[in-house]
């Protein structure tokens, strides 16, 4: 059972106390299949259950991942939780802002 789980659900990722399988490819394979079957070039998240998902770790309000169908995903995020993010998504391209003053 545990073998079939673990082909099921891909490579292990550890490093905190619990252990949790994750397939990133197999992720992004289902994202990209759905958007090709509707005709979407580029996926733009800004909701947090979309842009966590995507990205395989928290990303605070007003982070935003672009999808493209194809190519490399962008992660969008304030320049505060850069670090963070760099060390814990799965994500390697991720661009940092400073919101601007008035823009809340």
């Amino acid at each position: 059972m545990a073998e079939r789980l673990s082909k099921t659900l891909g490579p292990r990722i550890s490093g905190s106390p619990m252990n949790i399988h994750l397939d990133r490819n197999a992720r992004f394979a289902r994202i990209r299949a759905e958007m090709a079957r509707h005709g979407i070039d580029v996926l733009v998240g800004t909701r947090s259950g979309t842009v966590n998902w995507i990205a395989g770790a928290y990303l605070p309000w007003r982070s935003l991942v672009v999808f493209p169908r194809d190519g490399e995903v962008t992660v969008y995020t304030f320049l505060l939780d850069l670090a963070r993010i760099q060390h814990e998504s799965w994500v390697e391209k991720i661009v940092p802002y400073v919101p601007r003053p008035g823009t809340d």
